[in-house]
């Protein structure tokens, strides 16, 4: 029995490397080139409204003439077959971490929100 669970343990342990092998994780101090810039929508509800990355800032536009400007702590990016993920760690004025997570299909050129994957944004 007990060489049953070691084998269960090593079958386990392979199982996981695998998977974190089967998809590339990487971690860096700025927000990529390939998805700087101003992104907008069509959607009626964000109407005049985008959302800017920058090297190390994150700005969004909050309404006509309004925007707040969030700096960029990392971004880690993990990519499969089809887009890559982008969770972009940023912080306010008062050093509160936020985590957006965004998803970039460079073949399609848009981004969407991972908790909105029906809403694309576009490269202006």
């Amino acid at each position: 029995m007990i060489v049953s669970d070691r084998c269960r343990q090593l079958l386990a342990t392979i199982s996981i490397v695998g998977a974190l092998l089967g998809c590339e994780h990487r971690r860096r101090p700025d927000v990529p080139p390939e998805i700087r810039g101003v992104w907008r929508t069509n959607h009626r509800q964000y109407e005049g409204r985008y959302f800017e990355l920058r090297e190390k800032a994150f700005i969004v536009a909050t309404g006509p003439g309004a925007a707040e400007t969030f700096t960029v702590a990392f971004v880690e990016a993990v990519e499969d077959e089809e887009d890559v993920t982008h969770r972009i760690h940023y912080v306010d004025d008062e050093g509160k971490e936020y985590v957006l997570s965004i998803s970039f299909d460079a073949m399609d050129g848009r981004i969407v929100y991972s908790n909105q994957p029906d809403l694309a944004w576009y490269r202006d």
